[in-house]
């Protein structure tokens, strides 16, 4: 399933696909999917609740999350998919997850977050400094 998801990947005009290509490319690739399926329409819901709440926040990773964060919706308004599954590609304190088409593999969002449990109290301030 991985190089199907690295093939949608690569044709895919997601903003964190080349990044995400390079992780997955590379020899230490950790990933793990998740092949609960999930509704398009709850996924909908979730991810347009969060775009406006990062709508208020200012800082670099804000700004890139709220992106990658409406990019999925739009792509989820528009597919035909009805369920779809998530995979985590991780690096060091950065994750990013992947919404998958459960039955075409086609990777509709790729968001690259955070952990504030994986990171010092400073570095979280740091990443989200300027939206307190």
């Amino acid at each position: 399933m991985i190089e199907i998801i690295k093939q949608n990947l690569k044709i895919s005009d997601l903003k964190n696909k080349v990044e995400v290509l390079e992780i997955l490319e590379s020899d230490d690739a950790k990933y793990d999917i998740k092949n609960n399926s999930v509704s398009r329409e709850i996924l909908l819901e979730i991810y347009e609740f969060r775009s406006e709440h990062l709508s208020g926040k200012n800082s670099e990773h804000a700004a890139q999350l709220r992106d990658s964060v409406n990019e999925l919706c739009d792509n989820l308004r528009r597919a035909d998919a009805e369920n779809l599954f998530f995979t985590s590609v991780k690096q060091g304190e950065v994750n990013y997850t992947l919404f998958t088409d459960k039955e075409t593999g086609c990777v509709l969002g790729c968001l690259k977050t955070v952990s504030q449990l994986k990171v010092s109290p400073e570095k979280w301030n740091e990443i989200w400094k300027e939206t307190w």
